[in-house]
């Protein structure tokens, strides 16, 4: 039996945290030389057949509670209840920042055993972890802040620049004479709305982060916003002599969404496939109603295509990624990103798949709930 507790003594003594044995009356009853240090203040008053509560107090009176002060009595009555009935784990801050992780049992007889570790540096690490992460969100809402701010400051002397522009090429109060002023104005009014567009995707991706933007919903034909985004790139489309094929009117149901969102997508989706097609290529769109009703639309083009490591580079913000046909097409980075969030605000997703000189496939996935059923 000796040789026993000669043993038990010495696995007590192993430990690197800090234990100790109360009697079923809370007298201290067994502890390592662990809890000795961990309690190096109050050393004094640490021996067997000292009362918990005793132990308590004597840490609130060398200044180990801050938080008992001026409640003293309600502190230790506090500390005494949770001791009597203990959790299966408790964290406590101590003097100084110091943190101790306490975990106690009650044995059958009535006594009480614990282990009370230091984990004053794992809480630092917490703290550390959660100041970094407010203070990315705050530079991240700062600078969402900024781009809204600057993107409507810009956009009111562009939209006059664009004005003018345009009246010059209009001749509007006569001719300008020499035609190279009619180039040059064509020159300013081309990269004056080259400018707007990319101020506007600015302050679109800003006001998505910022969690500012509402989505305005209606109900329309999808078949009338993509008839509207084949409108408006049909002379791109008809410089490269491409192909495209699309379902008929009736194939398509009607959306509830923000049909101006939703024609932002479709139109940077479609820009894109023009943009990185070859001449004489096809692009096909294509609507897929899925088992749980909702709505897939599907845009695959025979283009440059991308490796997955460029697909990684396309998806962030300003990424753009390097290839022949990029040289000779002006772009911001934006587009997808942007796809991205305006499907996500509907409760949809994106998805791109693309293989280096086969062609690329891009499709939105409308849930059920903003596809409308047929009466």
């Amino acid at each position: 039996a000796v040789s026993l507790q000669i043993q038990v003594l010495e696995v007590l003594e192993s430990l690197s945290e800090a234990f100790a044995l109360f009697d079923a009356d809370d007298r201290l009853v067994l502890f390592n030389e662990a809890f000795l240090r961990l309690n190096s203040p109050i050393t004094d008053v640490i021996v067997p057949g000292v009362s918990f509560e005793e132990i308590i107090r004597t840490q609130i009176k060398r200044g180990l509670h801050p938080s008992a002060k001026g409640r003293v009595d309600d502190f230790v009555s506090e500390r005494l209840a949770i001791h009597r009935n203990p959790p299966p784990s408790l964290e406590q801050e101590l003097k100084d920042g110091l943190w101790l992780k306490i975990t106690e049992f009650r044995t059958p007889s009535g006594a009480i055993a614990g282990l009370r570790s230091d984990i004053t540096e794992q809480k630092r690490a917490e703290r550390e972890v959660v100041e970094a992460k407010e203070l990315a969100e705050s530079a991240n809402r700062a600078k969402s802040e900024f781009l809204g701010n600057m993107s409507h400051e810009l956009r009111t002397p562009l939209n006059a620049v664009n004005g003018f522009a345009q009246m010059l090429m209009n001749q509007t109060f006569g001719k300008l004479g020499d035609a190279r002023y009619l180039d040059y104005a064509g020159h300013i009014h081309e990269s004056g709305e080259h400018l707007l567009d990319v101020i506007n995707d600015i302050l679109d991706l800003s006001r998505i982060e910022a969690g500012k933007i509402s989505l305005q919903d209606e109900i329309f034909k999808i078949d009338d916003v993509l008839a509207s985004c084949i409108i408006f790139l049909e002379s791109r489309i008809s410089d490269k002599q491409l192909r495209m094929t699309r379902p008929p009117d009736q194939a398509w149901p009607e959306l509830r969404a923000d049909k101006r969102v939703v024609r932002q997508m479709l139109l940077n989706l479609l820009s894109n496939a023009v943009k990185f097609s070859y001449p004489g290529s096809r692009i096909d769109v294509a609507g897929q109603i899925e088992d749980d009703g909702g709505l897939t639309i599907i845009i695959t083009d025979t283009g440059i295509g991308l490796t997955d490591e460029e697909i990684v580079i396309a998806m962030e913000p300003f990424g753009q990624v390097k290839n022949s046909l990029s040289e000779v097409n002006e772009g911001t980075g934006l587009g997808l990103p942007l796809v991205k969030s305006m499907i996500e605000l509907h409760g949809g997703a994106f998805e791109i798949r693309s293989e280096k000189d086969v062609g690329t496939q891009v499709s939105l996935a409308i849930p059920t709930e903003r596809v409308m059923k047929p009466d």
